[in-house]
């Protein structure tokens, strides 16, 4: 044993991989875990694997086990687990994860994915895959690994129980609010100075963020962002969520997340106060500070996902696709086989192999979201324009999240505009043979990019706080670009730009016949109530013209705005060479054309052959969103349509 620990104290160290037996198609492995109850630390982590065939039928299921949902990390794999007595590398976070789960007095049967299949076997890999959902869903119960207990000294699970429980007892918005807010009705006195004499206000306080800074790390822990935890949670019998040694029900996170995002509208704001005011470190004392949405948000999604398949209902491939792309994966590929149990794959046209290139993955995927909606919606959703690992452009990205926000998204919302007008038509694409063109009917190319903004540090990621400063840059620019033209229609222009005339409930805005002048309120503003920025500008004229009568106008124009600043974001404004003003994405360059595709929004294309294109990707494009440029043409549009080939 001395020897033996030698080994484990230096991870370098290499020993005898260990040896795994032949699994059948429908069989898998669990993991034995031993109890580790009343050595603590002592004794090493130990445990044994037993082989069961799973069942076509759930009701059939006679061995009872666990699975374990849970994040990988990054970090070298340099813990042991004694399996058979032989040493087994894993990661931290499930060292951590199984110290935990061992200190019961009995043994558990646990199924985990990095200890029951054999990494190293490519075709036990593949076909272990395909049978995860049928694994998370005969289980008897998954286990929800958050990571470790915070090191602040609160419990998280504490205060989501805590919050469960008011909720259940029937408490109001601002009851819970409250809880969050100041959990144990601290109350501080605060002296002031009157006009005849001093006196005293009561206010209920708690510097300490109350609740917030345990739920801010809850949230951010990795677990969230990962891909696979979609279908595992989605899948589940019945779900526990743990944390360090605290454990709580699916059902009473399910409900926080989805309180959070209905009644804190500045969530995302709230979670980096508490990260910058040094609280809510995980349990190395940092925190990953990339990511500013809040987990929260993936719990409503992960309980919508769930209630589907509970209700019987189907999930749309390509909406579970649009959210994967912003999900993490260690496996770019793992964006599209981690989401085939919860949608079905019956007409197999997409095959778990990890031995594809990505961009045959990426183009399997494509593929089976035209030939389901026989239409090239999915263009909207690609965002390729880089074509990275020679996935052509035209199919999704399946290496990073979306660098823009989409105009709409699958089964949220339907489309705001109608840009080819009444000849959208379907089928209008076919696939050549050599896999990376994608031929399409009945294109009109009907502008040219003249003029681009600079791409600023801020138009990066746009937020409420940064809005003022893009429009400080953008505006001067238009308004030189357009000229001579009177400053009310310069203003027009740049705002139904800026706004993609949108309103809060993602609607068209009211143009001028509906009382909405965005020139008239330009001049209004400056001359007579003397706004000092574009930011007070936008409120204003916003304000007046979309919130009127509204009960809470300011929690409303604080949430168009934040949909403004999302539409920015990875954006530049544009002038055409027949004077538009549109949105396009960053990448952009001047004399990039401007087509309609048939469908909803006008698309942005760069030209590398005759006639071969790269998608750069969907654009507003002022004057160009509701079936103008076909109206233009009158009968003599056909003249104007042709076939292009993108790549």
């Amino acid at each position: 044993m001395k020897k033996l620990f030698s080994k484990i104290e230096r991870p370098d160290e290499l020993w005898t991989p260990f040896k795994y037996e032949h699994l059948g198609s429908t069989e898998i492995r669990l993991l034995r875990l031993h109890s580790s109850s009343g050595f603590g630390l002592s004794k090493p982590l130990s445990g044994s694997l037993m082989t069961i065939r799973l069942q076509d039928d759930d009701s059939l299921v006679s061995t009872q086990f666990e699975a374990l949902s849970y994040f990988w990390g990054t970090e070298a794999a340099d813990r042991i687990l004694l399996l058979h007595d032989t040493p087994f590398s894993i990661k931290p976070n499930l060292e951590i994860a199984l110290r935990e789960l061992s200190k019961g007095k009995v043994e558990r049967l646990i199924w985990i994915d990095a200890i029951c299949i054999n990494q190293a076997d490519l075709n036990e890999r593949n076909n272990q895959v395909r049978l995860m959902s049928s694994i998370y869903r005969q289980a008897t119960q998954v286990i929800v690994w958050i990571g470790p207990r915070w090191t602040g000294g609160k419990s998280a699970a504490d205060a989501i129980k805590g919050f469960a429980q008011r909720q259940r007892r029937g408490a109001n918005s601002q009851e819970l609010s409250a809880f969050l807010d100041n959990p144990h009705n601290r109350v501080e006195t605060e002296r002031h100075l009157g006009l005849f004499s001093d006196y005293t206000e009561a206010k209920s306080v708690d510097v300490s963020g109350g609740h917030w800074p345990v739920l801010v790390d809850f949230f951010d822990r990795p677990w969230w962002r990962r891909v696979w935890v979609r279908q595992e949670l989605a899948m589940s019998q019945l779900a526990i969520v743990q944390c360090g040694d605290s454990t709580i029900t699916w059902n009473d996170v399910a409900a926080i997340s989805h309180w959070l995002k209905v009644w804190i509208s500045d969530l995302d704001e709230r979670s980096r106060k508490w990260r910058k005011g040094g609280f809510g470190t995980g349990s190395n004392g940092t925190l990953d500070t990339r990511n500013n949405r809040s987990g929260a948000y993936s719990g409503e999604d992960l309980e919508y996902f769930r209630q589907k398949l509970v209700n019987g209902s189907n999930i749309e491939f390509e909406t579970m696709l649009i959210h994967a792309r912003n999900c993490e994966s260690s496996n770019p590929r793992d964006k599209v086989y981690s989401i085939l149990g919860l949608t079905g794959n019956a007409a197999n046209d997409v095959v778990v192999d990890y031995s594809l290139p990505v961009s045959v993955v990426a183009i399997q995927a494509f593929r089976k979201q035209v030939f389901h909606s026989k239409s090239l919606d999915a263009l909207i959703w690609s965002q390729n324009p880089r074509r990275q690992e020679s996935i052509p452009s035209w199919a999704p990205n399946l290496c990073s999240a979306f660098s823009i926000q989409p105009s709409r998204l699958k089964e949220r919302s339907s489309s705001l505009y109608s840009a080819a007008g009444s000849v959208r038509r379907k089928e209008q694409f076919a696939f050549l043979e050599d896999g990376i063109t994608l031929s399409v009917q009945g294109a009109i190319i009907f502008d040219f990019v003249k003029q681009v903004s600079p791409v600023t540090s801020y138009s990066k990621h746009v937020t409420i706080s940064t809005l003022d400063h893009v429009m400080a840059e953008w505006r001067p620019l238009v308004f030189d670009w357009l000229g001579t033209m009177e400053v009310e229609e310069k203003y027009e222009r740049f705002m139904s730009a800026l706004t993609c005339d949108r309103d809060i409930r993602n609607r068209r805005l009211p143009k001028r016949a509906d009382g909405l002048d965005w020139g008239t309120f330009f001049r209004v503003t400056h001359e007579f109530f003397g706004a000092r920025s574009e930011f007070e500008y936008l409120a204003l004229a916003v304000r007046r013209s979309t919130f009127e009568g509204t009960t809470n106008g300011q929690t409303e124009l604080n949430a168009w705005l934040k949909l403004c600043a999302e539409s920015i974001g990875g954006r530049r404004i544009i002038m055409t060479s027949e004077g538009r003003i549109g949105l396009v994405p960053a990448e952009t360059q001047p004399w990039d054309v401007i087509c309609l595709l048939g469908l909803d929004v006008p698309f942005v294309l760069r030209k590398i052959d005759a006639d071969t294109y790269v998608v750069i990707g969907e654009a507003y494009i002022g004057g160009a969103m509701d079936g103008e440029i076909v109206s233009l043409r009158g009968p003599a549009y056909a003249q104007y349509v042709q076939e292009i080939k993108l790549q």
